[in-house]
């Protein structure tokens, strides 16, 4: 039986293995109720686990292209790293698909378009981020940067020491930078999942567990830490679209006004359009 064979059978199959073995309570190694199954879902899963992340390394790239390249290459004044927060999903824009709180940031910075580089991608990891984000970021060394990245790994593959790796990656990555690096604490999205309660609970104590080591590389790296828990707003319904993971307008609106003023006291620049240079 050849590979190519098998692969072929897997992509024709993958649905079908991965509902069954769902159903059957498999985990990701062969059992003993049903070792072919599960062995062929393992495979499914890991086959379509590429193909999203050749997905999100690809959108990430042609983000990147779409800025010129060489010497037509627009001086970049802000850049956001991360998910589909960044991406602005739950705030529908009138010039694209969404607009979110990385535009609005910019606005009240005072940045023209033309110099922000939005790299948020919706399902991204921090893997996705160390993977294709960064060097992008790192390439272009902006003044400012947020970052915002985590939440797929804690609802789907959590991987606490994967997970520790990466934001020590990334924010280590950006010190070296003459930059000011932000990024934000994990809100308690879990509150808004129609999940149940045990895995309510599971997911509270990773967010928890997350912040707790996002607040240890933060301090470590001297990244500026906004911490949503601590804010107002984050509790209440109005500002999460209907899906209770993303932000609506009036959430990415906050956001942006609570990281403008969080950038202005924390750099002590009473005008926070000076922080990168008006």
């Amino acid at each position: 039986m050849s590979i190519v064979w098998t692969l072929k059978r897997i992509r024709e199959r993958a649905p079908s293995y991965v509902t069954n073995t769902r159903r059957m309570g498999c985990p990701r190694q062969e059992t003993s109720e049903n070792p072919r199954r599960c062995k062929l879902s393992g495979w499914a899963k890991r086959l379509r686990r590429f193909k999203d992340k050749t997905a999100i390394r690809q959108q990430a790239l042609s983000v990147v292209s779409s800025h010129g390249e060489g010497r037509d290459m627009p001086a970049i004044r802000l850049a956001a790293l991360g998910d589909s927060f960044v991406e602005g999903r739950g705030d529908p824009g009138l010039d694209g698909p969404f607009h979110g709180w990385v535009p609005r940031l910019a606005d009240q910075l005072g940045i023209p378009r033309r110099g922000v580089l939005n790299l948020g991608v919706y399902q991204a990891t921090t893997q996705d981020v160390v993977d294709g984000q960064l060097p992008a970021v790192l390439a272009r060394k902006p003044p400012m940067i947020v970052v915002n990245v985590g939440v797929n790994d804690l609802v789907s593959d959590y991987d606490p020491e994967r997970f520790r790796r990466n934001l020590g990656t990334i924010y280590s990555s950006l010190r070296g930078m003459d930059t000011t690096v932000f990024t934000a604490s994990y809100p308690d999205i879990p509150k808004n999942l129609a999940v149940p309660d045990a895995f309510r609970s599971l997911l509270r104590d990773r967010f928890a567990e997350a912040n707790s080591v996002l607040r240890e590389i933060t301090v470590a790296t001297g990244t500026l830490c906004l911490d949503l828990t601590a804010m107002p707003g984050w509790a209440e319904a109005r500002v999460w679209a209907a899906d209770g993971i993303h932000p609506n307008a009036a959430g990415h609106q906050l956001f942006a006004d609570q990281l403008t003023e969080f950038a202005a006291r924390e750099t002590g620049l009473v005008q926070p359009a000076l922080l990168v240079g008006g």
